[in-house]
C-alpha cells in the first residue's frame, strides 16, 4: 500500500470514529445509563403535568402549619350564558384559607387558617356571610350596570382581601316585576317522599343585640346541596337549596349549604327575611318568613359589620 492510500485509508477510519463517538454521546445524554425512554419526562409531559390535591385544595386541615402564607381570594367573571337569563353567577376560589362556617377570636388559633366571605350588592349597608366553597348566585337583578363586592374575611371578620365584580344585567323577561313572594308548587315524582318541611329558628339576641342577624335553620326531607336542574328532580331523598330576600327588595340570593343565615350591618329597626326552599329546579316548595328588629346599638358597641360576632359556632 502506498504512503498515499495508507494516509487517506487513516483519515476515513478517524471520521468513522468521531461519527460513532457523537452518536453514543447523544443517545447517554437522551437515555442516561439507568433509565428507560418512558421513565424520561418529556417536553409535552411537563407542559400537561396535573396539578396535585394540595396544590388545587391546599393544605390538608389534620396537619397545622407552622407558618402560613398569606390568604388569597379568586374571582371569576360572572357566567355569560346565565347572565343572558338574569342570573349572576360567580366561581371564586381561594388560597392558604378553607371557607367554613366557623366564627370567633378563638378559631383565629386553627390552622390551616379557616374564614368565609362577606358579600355586598351595589352600595347595600349590609352584607351576608358566604361560608362555604360553592358559586356565589344572585337572582333578579334589575337591568343595568351592578357592583358586587366580596371580601375574604378570617374567622373574626377581619377583612384579607377583597374583590369586585361590575357585571352589566341585560334587558328581558328576567327583568320584569316579580312578587315579593312565590306561590308553592305542588310536587310531582316525589316516589313516595313525605312532603319537604323548613324549619327556622328566630335570630339569635345576643348576635342581634350587636348588630347581626344569625338565623338557624334545618330542613326535613329535603338535602341542601348546589344541584340543580330538572334531572335533579327524580333524585330521592329530594335536593333543594334556599332562596334568600332580605326587606322585600326584588334581588335575592341562593343559599346552598346547611351552615346558618348571617346577615350583618342591617341599619336599626325591623326587618324581614323570606326564605324559600326550593327544588333542584328553583321552585318553592316551602317557605318561612322571618321578622325581627335590630337594635339601635350602643356607643360602647358602634359597630353594626360582622366584625362584632366573636362566639366561635360551627353548624
Amino acid at each position: 500500500m502506498s504512503a498515499s492510500a495508507l494516509t487517506l485509508y487513516i483519515r476515513l477510519t478517524l471520521v468513522i470514529v468521531v461519527a460513532l463517538c457523537n452518536t453514543l454521546l447523544s443517545a447517554g445524554e437522551n437515555n442516561p445509563v439507568g433509565t428507560t425512554a418512558s421513565d424520561q419526562p418529556s417536553k409535552t409531559n411537563n407542559v400537561n403535568a396535573q396539578l396535585t390535591a394540595r396544590q388545587i385544595r391546599g393544605a390538608s386541615s389534620m396537619l397545622p402549619l407552622v407558618e402560613e402564607a398569606p390568604a388569597k381570594l379568586f374571582v371569576d367573571p360572572p357566567l355569560p350564558k346565565v347572565l343572558a337569563r338574569g342570573m349572576v353567577l360567580i366561581q371564586f376560589r381561594t388560597e392558604n384559607l378553607q371557607v367554613a362556617p366557623v366564627f370567633g377570636p378563638d378559631a383565629l388559633n386553627v390552622s390551616p387558617r379557616i374564614g368565609h366571605l362577606h358579600v355586598r350588592v351595589d352600595d347595600n349597608p349590609w352584607v351576608w356571610a358566604h361560608t362555604s366553597g360553592d358559586d356565589l348566585i344572585i337572582n333578579r337583578l334589575t337591568a343595568g350596570p351592578h357592583k358586587i363586592q366580596i371580601e375574604l374575611a378570617n374567622a373574626n371578620h377581619k377583612i384579607l382581601a377583597t374583590e369586585v365584580v361590575q357585571v352589566e344585567v341585560p334587558q328581558g323577561p328576567h327583568t320584569a316585576e316579580f312578587p315579593h313572594e312565590h306561590d308553592l308548587i305542588s310536587e310531582v315524582n316525589l316516589k313516595d317522599q313525605s312532603p319537604a318541611k323548613l324549619i327556622v329558628d328566630a335570630p339569635q339576641p345576643d348576635r342581634l343585640a350587636r348588630g347581626v342577624a344569625f338565623i338557624q335553620y334545618r330542613t326535613e326531607n329535603a338535602q341542601i346541596a348546589p344541584v340543580f336542574g330538572s334531572a335533579a328532580l327524580d333524585i330521592a331523598p329530594r335536593i333543594c337549596h334556599l332562596h334568600v330576600t332580605v326587606d322585600g327588595v326584588r334581588w335575592r340570593w341562593a343559599h346552598t349549604s346547611g351552615g346558618p343565615l348571617i346577615l350583618a350591618g342591617l341599619p336599626p329597626g325591623p326587618h324581614k327575611v323570606l326564605i324559600e326552599l326550593v327544588n333542584a329546579n328553583h321552585k318553592p316548595i316551602a317557605n318561612s318568613v322571618v321578622k325581627f328588629e335590630v337594635p339601635q346599638l350602643s356607643q360602647e358597641n358602634p359597630d353594626t359589620k360582622a366584625s362584632g360576632d366573636t362566639t366561635a359556632v360551627k353548624k
